[in-house]
């Protein structure tokens, strides 16, 4: 476990790419542990929750990309930041990797000063956040967002839900639209399951303000306030639970 203690975890089983990254992280004062099977990553995450974990997707015979779903599944792991590694060219496995729950992606061959600067910036972007959520009290907690072109803060207590598209995130409420600028994953492992529950893949909703669950043709939704949004179904049984219902 000493070992272990701070590393950033590379799950990568490309052998080449790997000694770039950790020659740079290293070179940084970085701790890095390399995984080179899908086995070791899950059983590893089980002692230690790592600061951050880079992940090729395409590693360990495509296996990686089954694994950053299961890292996004698992609530220990949703606060973890994870940075694929993948070619910069395909723009198409860049926003597949996006909506999976990757903080960042960085493509290969890696730059040692671009892999440094966002494994950097990932982990002081995760702190601040754990110190915005951690620092005021429940009624008057904000957090920076944007409407329009104007910078302001929005009670948190104010928002129906979050959702996801491409790579920006909204948060809505009865005044309007705001963007903000953390992932679904950061604002979940932020806030925990029993105040925003995640009920699909690009929906975040905070439970105090649903009103109620509807069913109809085109599947399950949660109500809130004038709007709803879709439940995927693997989500259902956790929102009747959430919601006590």
């Amino acid at each position: 476990m000493s070992t272990l203690s701070n590393a950033i975890l590379l799950a990568d089983d490309d052998r080449t790419s790997n000694a770039l990254v950790q020659k740079a992280l290293t070179g940084a004062g970085l701790r890095v542990v390399e995984l080179f099977s899908p086995g070791l990553l899950v059983k590893t995450m089980d002692q230690h929750v790592p600061p951050v974990v880079v992940l090729d997707p395409h590693a360990y015979a495509g296996k990686g990309w089954q694994l950053l779903i299961e890292l996004r599944r698992d609530a220990r792991y949703i606060p973890v930041p994870v940075i694929c590694l993948m070619d910069g060219s395909d723009a198409t496995e860049r926003a597949l990797a996006f909506e999976q729950g990757a903080q960042q992606c960085a493509a290969k061959p890696v730059d040692p000063a671009e892999m440094v600067a966002r494994v950097r910036g990932v982990i002081a972007h995760r702190q601040q956040m754990a110190r915005l959520f951690n620092s005021e009290s429940r009624a008057m907690r904000r957090m920076p967002a944007t409407r329009g072109a104007v910078r302001v803060p929005l009670m948190i207590d104010d928002v129906l839900y979050f959702k996801a598209e491409r790579k920006t995130v909204y948060a809505y409420t009865e005044e309007g639209t705001y963007q903000v600028d953390a992932t679904l994953s950061e604002l979940e492992g932020a806030f925990g399951q029993q105040e925003f529950l995640r009920v699909h893949r690009a929906y975040l909703v905070h439970l105090p303000k649903v009103s109620g669950i509807v069913r109809g043709a085109e599947g399950t939704r949660v109500e809130l306030g004038s709007v709803s949004v879709p439940v995927s179904r693997r989500q259902v049984r956790a929102v009747h639970e959430a919601l006590h219902l």
